[in-house]
Protein backbone atom coordinates (compact mmCIF):
# COMPACT_ATOMS: atom_id res chain seq x y z
CA UNK A 1 0.00 0.00 0.00
CA UNK A 2 1.12 3.11 -0.92
CA UNK A 3 1.95 5.17 1.64
CA UNK A 4 -0.11 9.30 1.83
CA UNK A 5 1.03 11.71 3.98
CA UNK A 6 -1.52 14.07 6.27
CA UNK A 7 -1.59 16.59 3.32
CA UNK A 8 -2.76 14.51 1.05
CA UNK A 9 -5.88 13.72 2.93
CA UNK A 10 -8.65 15.44 5.30
CA UNK A 11 -7.96 15.25 8.95
CA UNK A 12 -11.91 13.07 8.78
CA UNK A 13 -9.98 10.78 6.50
CA UNK A 14 -6.91 10.48 8.74
CA UNK A 15 -9.25 9.66 11.93
CA UNK A 16 -11.09 6.90 10.19
CA UNK A 17 -7.56 5.41 9.17
CA UNK A 18 -5.84 5.67 13.35
CA UNK A 19 -9.53 5.09 14.86
CA UNK A 20 -12.10 2.80 12.31
CA UNK A 21 -15.18 4.26 11.09
CA UNK A 22 -17.33 3.27 13.55
CA UNK A 23 -14.91 4.76 16.70
CA UNK A 24 -15.50 8.15 15.42
CA UNK A 25 -15.84 10.58 18.44
CA UNK A 26 -14.23 14.31 19.31
CA UNK A 27 -10.15 14.32 19.66
CA UNK A 28 -7.93 17.12 20.58
CA UNK A 29 -5.00 17.89 17.93
CA UNK A 30 -2.69 20.51 18.55
CA UNK A 31 -1.43 22.03 15.30
CA UNK A 32 1.86 23.32 14.37
CA UNK A 33 4.21 24.73 11.64
CA UNK A 34 7.88 25.77 11.35
CA UNK A 35 9.37 28.28 9.49
CA UNK A 36 11.90 26.18 8.04
CA UNK A 37 12.22 22.12 7.30
CA UNK A 38 15.05 22.57 9.69
CA UNK A 39 14.04 24.55 12.71
CA UNK A 40 12.68 22.70 15.53
CA UNK A 41 9.41 21.53 16.36
CA UNK A 42 7.83 23.95 18.91
CA UNK A 43 6.10 20.58 21.16
CA UNK A 44 9.97 19.47 21.08
CA UNK A 45 10.44 22.44 24.07
CA UNK A 46 7.19 20.63 25.99
CA UNK A 47 10.16 17.26 26.42
CA UNK A 48 11.25 15.92 29.30
CA UNK A 49 15.02 16.76 28.88
CA UNK A 50 14.35 20.17 27.87
CA UNK A 51 12.29 21.97 29.87
CA UNK A 52 14.36 20.00 33.04
CA UNK A 53 15.18 22.42 36.12
CA UNK A 54 16.69 22.13 39.21
CA UNK A 55 14.41 20.96 41.92
CA UNK A 56 12.51 18.63 39.98
CA UNK A 57 11.79 15.09 40.17
CA UNK A 58 12.02 12.79 38.17
CA UNK A 59 12.99 8.88 37.83
CA UNK A 60 16.92 8.79 37.06
CA UNK A 61 19.08 5.35 36.17
CA UNK A 62 22.66 4.22 37.93
CA UNK A 63 25.59 2.76 36.47
CA UNK A 64 24.16 -0.69 37.18
CA UNK A 65 20.57 0.37 34.94
CA UNK A 66 18.49 0.38 38.27
CA UNK A 67 15.94 3.40 38.24
CA UNK A 68 15.55 5.55 41.35
CA UNK A 69 13.10 8.06 42.47
CA UNK A 70 15.39 11.29 42.18
CA UNK A 71 16.11 14.82 41.95
CA UNK A 72 17.55 17.00 39.65
CA UNK A 73 20.95 19.02 41.20
CA UNK A 74 22.65 20.78 38.02
CA UNK A 75 21.21 21.33 34.37
CA UNK A 76 24.27 21.98 32.04
CA UNK A 77 23.48 21.73 28.16
CA UNK A 78 24.18 18.61 27.49
CA UNK A 79 23.77 17.14 30.67
CA UNK A 80 21.69 16.98 34.33
CA UNK A 81 22.92 15.76 37.59
CA UNK A 82 20.70 14.14 39.29
CA UNK A 83 20.38 12.46 43.31
CA UNK A 84 19.18 9.05 43.67
CA UNK A 85 16.62 9.11 46.51
CA UNK A 86 18.08 7.36 49.67
CA UNK A 87 21.45 7.60 48.62
CA UNK A 88 24.16 9.82 50.10
CA UNK A 89 25.29 13.01 47.64
CA UNK A 90 28.21 11.49 46.69
CA UNK A 91 26.57 9.05 44.52
CA UNK A 92 24.92 12.13 42.48
CA UNK A 93 25.65 11.11 38.75
CA UNK A 94 25.83 13.31 35.97
CA UNK A 95 23.48 11.87 33.24
CA UNK A 96 22.75 12.76 29.66
CA UNK A 97 20.08 15.11 29.45
CA UNK A 98 18.55 13.87 25.85
CA UNK A 99 18.38 10.19 24.10
CA UNK A 100 20.05 12.27 20.79
CA UNK A 101 23.34 12.92 23.00
CA UNK A 102 24.98 10.18 21.80
CA UNK A 103 28.29 11.31 23.52
CA UNK A 104 29.53 13.62 26.33
CA UNK A 105 32.81 13.37 27.23
CA UNK A 106 32.93 12.01 31.07
CA UNK A 107 29.11 10.88 30.76
CA UNK A 108 28.73 7.14 30.84
CA UNK A 109 26.63 6.53 27.48
CA UNK A 110 24.98 3.24 28.98
CA UNK A 111 23.04 5.49 31.55
CA UNK A 112 19.60 6.32 30.16
CA UNK A 113 18.20 10.37 30.12
CA UNK A 114 16.19 10.94 33.20
CA UNK A 115 12.18 9.96 32.74
CA UNK A 116 8.51 11.55 34.50
CA UNK A 117 9.10 10.43 38.10
CA UNK A 118 7.09 6.46 38.66
CA UNK A 119 7.69 5.62 35.17
CA UNK A 120 10.70 2.90 36.01
CA UNK A 121 9.91 3.15 39.50
CA UNK A 122 6.96 1.65 41.66
CA UNK A 123 4.87 4.24 43.87
CA UNK A 124 5.50 2.24 46.83
CA UNK A 125 5.54 4.88 49.05
CA UNK A 126 1.45 5.53 47.99
CA UNK A 127 0.75 2.27 48.31
CA UNK A 128 3.03 1.13 52.18
CA UNK A 129 0.83 -0.83 54.40
CA UNK A 130 0.78 -2.00 58.18
CA UNK A 131 3.22 -4.85 58.32
CA UNK A 132 5.55 -4.13 55.07
CA UNK A 133 8.94 -4.43 55.12
CA UNK A 134 11.22 -1.65 54.49
CA UNK A 135 14.73 -0.80 54.96
CA UNK A 136 15.57 2.11 57.74
CA UNK A 137 18.74 3.62 58.37
CA UNK A 138 20.25 2.94 61.51
CA UNK A 139 19.84 5.64 63.77
CA UNK A 140 23.34 6.00 64.78
CA UNK A 141 24.96 5.68 61.51
CA UNK A 142 26.33 9.22 59.41
CA UNK A 143 24.48 11.13 56.68
CA UNK A 144 27.51 10.32 54.21
CA UNK A 145 28.03 7.00 55.37
CA UNK A 146 24.82 5.36 55.89
CA UNK A 147 23.98 1.91 57.17
CA UNK A 148 20.86 0.11 56.49
CA UNK A 149 18.81 -2.64 58.75
CA UNK A 150 16.02 -4.07 57.77
CA UNK A 151 12.58 -3.18 59.42
CA UNK A 152 8.74 -3.20 59.40
CA UNK A 153 6.08 -0.36 59.19
CA UNK A 154 3.94 -0.59 62.05
CA UNK A 155 1.35 2.16 61.43
CA UNK A 156 0.77 4.81 58.72
CA UNK A 157 -0.50 8.25 59.49
CA UNK A 158 -2.90 9.86 57.19
CA UNK A 159 -1.51 12.22 54.91
CA UNK A 160 -2.63 15.68 56.80
CA UNK A 161 -1.54 14.38 60.56
CA UNK A 162 -0.21 16.44 62.85
CA UNK A 163 3.70 15.76 62.80
CA UNK A 164 5.04 13.58 65.40
CA UNK A 165 8.49 14.42 66.98
CA UNK A 166 11.12 12.16 64.73
CA UNK A 167 14.41 12.40 67.67
CA UNK A 168 15.81 9.57 68.14
CA UNK A 169 15.91 8.77 64.25
CA UNK A 170 18.94 8.71 61.92
CA UNK A 171 20.92 12.05 60.47
CA UNK A 172 20.49 12.77 57.06
CA UNK A 173 21.83 15.25 54.51
CA UNK A 174 20.17 18.79 54.94
CA UNK A 175 20.36 19.81 51.12
CA UNK A 176 16.50 21.87 50.90
CA UNK A 177 15.69 25.46 51.70
CA UNK A 178 13.59 25.45 54.49
CA UNK A 179 10.14 26.82 53.52
CA UNK A 180 8.93 27.64 56.78
CA UNK A 181 11.78 29.03 58.58
CA UNK A 182 12.78 32.63 58.78
CA UNK A 183 16.98 31.77 58.94
CA UNK A 184 17.72 32.83 55.55
CA UNK A 185 20.02 29.54 54.01
CA UNK A 186 18.31 27.25 56.49
CA UNK A 187 18.86 23.86 55.00
CA UNK A 188 16.34 20.76 55.82
CA UNK A 189 16.11 17.01 54.71
CA UNK A 190 15.32 15.88 51.30
CA UNK A 191 11.35 15.10 51.07
CA UNK A 192 10.20 13.34 47.29
CA UNK A 193 7.49 15.87 46.26
CA UNK A 194 7.64 17.62 49.82
CA UNK A 195 4.87 15.27 51.29
CA UNK A 196 5.42 15.59 54.86
CA UNK A 197 3.40 12.38 55.40
CA UNK A 198 5.14 9.96 58.25
CA UNK A 199 5.08 6.25 59.04
CA UNK A 200 5.94 4.34 62.22
CA UNK A 201 8.81 1.72 61.87
CA UNK A 202 9.88 -1.05 64.27
CA UNK A 203 13.95 -2.05 63.48
CA UNK A 204 14.48 -5.11 65.77
CA UNK A 205 18.18 -4.71 65.67
CA UNK A 206 17.52 -1.34 67.73
CA UNK A 207 15.65 -2.78 70.52
CA UNK A 208 17.32 -1.68 73.65
CA UNK A 209 16.04 -2.05 77.47
CA UNK A 210 16.67 2.19 77.97
CA UNK A 211 14.13 2.66 75.28
CA UNK A 212 11.86 5.16 76.74
CA UNK A 213 8.53 6.88 75.46
CA UNK A 214 8.61 9.29 72.80
CA UNK A 215 6.37 12.29 73.35
CA UNK A 216 4.06 13.65 70.42
CA UNK A 217 5.26 17.10 69.32
CA UNK A 218 2.54 19.78 67.49
CA UNK A 219 2.75 21.79 64.90
CA UNK A 220 -0.30 23.43 62.70
CA UNK A 221 -1.59 21.09 60.58
CA UNK A 222 -5.75 20.09 61.13
CA UNK A 223 -6.18 16.43 62.13
CA UNK A 224 -4.72 14.35 64.54
CA UNK A 225 -4.28 10.56 64.71
CA UNK A 226 -5.65 9.89 68.28
CA UNK A 227 -5.42 6.01 67.50
CA UNK A 228 -1.64 6.73 66.84
CA UNK A 229 0.89 4.37 68.40
CA UNK A 230 3.37 6.30 70.84
CA UNK A 231 7.06 5.48 69.84
CA UNK A 232 10.03 4.37 71.32
CA UNK A 233 12.93 5.02 69.80
CA UNK A 234 15.25 3.84 68.11
CA UNK A 235 13.50 0.38 67.62
CA UNK A 236 9.79 2.11 67.45
CA UNK A 237 10.37 5.91 65.50
CA UNK A 238 8.12 8.14 63.43
CA UNK A 239 10.14 8.58 60.19
CA UNK A 240 8.95 10.33 56.69
CA UNK A 241 7.39 8.26 54.42
CA UNK A 242 8.80 10.22 51.34
CA UNK A 243 12.26 11.17 53.08
CA UNK A 244 15.68 9.41 53.17
CA UNK A 245 15.46 7.25 56.20
CA UNK A 246 13.48 4.51 54.56
CA UNK A 247 13.80 2.62 51.14
CA UNK A 248 12.28 -0.01 49.51
CA UNK A 249 13.45 -3.74 50.56
CA UNK A 250 16.14 -4.58 48.26
CA UNK A 251 17.64 -1.07 47.94
CA UNK A 252 20.49 -1.21 49.80
CA UNK A 253 19.84 -5.03 51.06
CA UNK A 254 19.81 -8.00 49.53
CA UNK A 255 15.73 -9.27 49.80
CA UNK A 256 15.67 -12.02 52.36
CA UNK A 257 14.34 -15.58 50.96
CA UNK A 258 11.41 -17.30 52.56
CA UNK A 259 12.84 -19.75 55.35
CA UNK A 260 10.44 -21.45 55.93
CA UNK A 261 10.26 -25.46 56.35
CA UNK A 262 11.33 -26.52 52.98
CA UNK A 263 8.38 -28.63 51.13
CA UNK A 264 9.06 -31.54 48.51
CA UNK A 265 6.40 -32.69 46.23
CA UNK A 266 6.26 -36.13 43.75
CA UNK A 267 4.05 -37.48 41.37
CA UNK A 268 3.57 -40.67 39.58
CA UNK A 269 5.05 -41.09 36.19
CA UNK A 270 3.75 -43.90 33.93
CA UNK A 271 6.47 -43.65 31.62
CA UNK A 272 9.16 -45.16 34.45
CA UNK A 273 9.22 -48.39 36.14
CA UNK A 274 9.59 -50.09 39.57
CA UNK A 275 12.81 -48.91 40.94
CA UNK A 276 15.18 -51.26 43.09
CA UNK A 277 16.01 -49.48 46.28
CA UNK A 278 17.77 -51.57 48.15
CA UNK A 279 18.40 -55.98 49.13
CA UNK A 280 18.45 -57.64 51.73
CA UNK A 281 20.94 -60.28 51.80
CA UNK A 282 19.09 -62.82 50.65
CA UNK A 283 18.38 -60.88 47.55
CA UNK A 284 15.06 -60.02 47.55
CA UNK A 285 15.05 -56.40 46.59
CA UNK A 286 11.95 -53.98 48.26
CA UNK A 287 10.77 -51.45 45.49
CA UNK A 288 8.36 -48.94 44.78
CA UNK A 289 6.95 -46.78 42.25
CA UNK A 290 8.89 -44.26 40.35
CA UNK A 291 8.69 -40.77 41.65
CA UNK A 292 9.86 -37.66 40.27
CA UNK A 293 9.74 -33.94 42.08
CA UNK A 294 11.36 -30.97 42.76
CA UNK A 295 13.62 -31.65 43.47
CA UNK A 296 14.32 -34.98 41.31
CA UNK A 297 13.46 -37.46 43.96
CA UNK A 298 16.30 -39.37 45.51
Amino acid sequence: ETSTTTSDISMREWVMRQNGPHNIHSIDLRIETRQTVAAPWPWQEDELERRLQVGDFCDAQDVTGTWYESIVRKVEDDTVTVHYMGWASRWDTQVRRSAEEKEVVGVKQTINPPAPLWTHTKRWRENIKEGQRVEVRESKSTALKPKWLRGRVRYVARANAKLKNMDGGAELEKSEDDPYSDIKGRKVPLLLLNRSQQVLVEVDKEKSPSSTPMILSLDTQDTYDDDAPQAEPPSLRWVSLYGEEICLIGTHLKIEEDTGPATVSYTFDPRKGPVEVSKTFQGAGFVRESLRGRPPAP
